[in-house]
């Protein structure tokens, strides 16, 4: 695209890297300024990407020639950075979640709205070609009318519980989840009804180093839902990070001819597989230049849709 879309990036964390190298090999957008609290490791970044300006964040939130932030911050600072970003008149893409409360986030929709601006938020795992290969073979039927879905996410825990991963807004269902149920909402459709419970019980590890873990750990460490989507589609999910293992991952949706197991959703390739009566009858590779890790395309993609009216 000519006059590509002109980002400034707040938060330089280990993220980063995967969007900012994502976003320079795409070529559809322009990062012109970084910014995070650590000032060193912004000036780390923008050297590393040949980023030619770091600011403070509230520079350049401000700044007039960004005119999208991509906000990358821990999961607590997700709605000052992106209500000042829109106050300032700028679209706003945010990793993942969008604010940390429903509340948080009705007040950054509404002042979106208000303001006539783009508001976005990761992931874009479900744009990758691993999961767009399960919506075209849903589209065209090769499992019959789905039925059901099964979720599986199990994570060795954080052995740190001052670790961001255990504090509002994050941990194991708003730090994992998004993936999940952005896949089973974009792969079946809206869902109604919601039961769930959850507790907080970390790694034994982590119980026996940090002895005042109930104070540091705010949120659950293992989460078990059943969902029904509005197509009637029942579903059971199981989040955790109290199982033994490592990264165990499975998204099946069962359907009335066949089922098809997912490729992880928290990745943009994998395989595809349809079986029926436990015999596979297909396995599709992810291919195409969504095939590798894209994180970015997201906010690639709204900027074209902001291009294009």
């Amino acid at each position: 695209m000519s006059n590509k879309p002109r980002v400034g990036v707040v938060g330089c964390g280990q993220i980063s890297k995967s969007y900012l190298r994502n976003i320079q090999r795409h070529g559809y957008l322009d990062i012109v300024a970084v910014s995070d609290l650590d000032h060193s490791r912004a000036k780390e970044r923008a050297q590393e990407f040949n980023i030619p300006r770091v600011l403070e964040t509230e520079q350049l939130t401000c700044d007039p020639e960004v005119e999208y932030v991509l906000n990358l911050t821990v999961p607590q600072a997700h709605l000052p950075v992106a209500m000042s970003a829109l106050d300032a008149g700028k679209h706003v893409y945010n990793e993942k979640p969008l604010a940390v409360t429903r509340e948080e986030a009705s007040l950054l929709m509404d002042k979106a709205r208000q303001k006539g601006l783009r508001l976005g938020v990761a992931p874009d795992t479900i744009l990758g070609a691993g999961m767009q290969n399960c919506r075209r073979l849903l589209d065209e039927g090769k499992i019959g009318e789905p039925v059901g879905v099964e979720v599986v996410f199990n994570l060795r825990g954080y052995p740190d519980p001052n670790h961001f991963h255990w504090k509002r807004g994050a941990g194991v269902l708003m730090d994992i989840g998004p993936y999940y149920f952005t896949a089973m909402v974009a792969l079946l459709g809206p869902i109604k009804r919601v039961s769930a419970f959850a507790r907080y019980w970390p790694m034994k590890e982590v119980r026996e180093r940090f002895p005042n873990w109930r104070e540091l750990i705010e949120v659950p460490s293992h989460v078990a839902a059943i969902v029904e989507f509005d197509s009637g589609v029942v579903g059971n999910i199981t989040l955790t990070t109290e199982y033994c293992g490592n990264y165990d991952v499975l998204l099946k949706i069962y359907g009335s001819d066949a089922t098809m197991v997912c490729p992880d959703p928290n990745m943009f390739d994998g395989d595809l597989i349809i079986t029926s009566f436990g015999e596979e009858k297909l396995r599709l590779k992810a291919e195409g230049p969504y095939a590798i890790e894209g994180r970015g395309v997201g906010l690639a993609d709204m900027a074209y849709a902001q291009m294009v009216g």
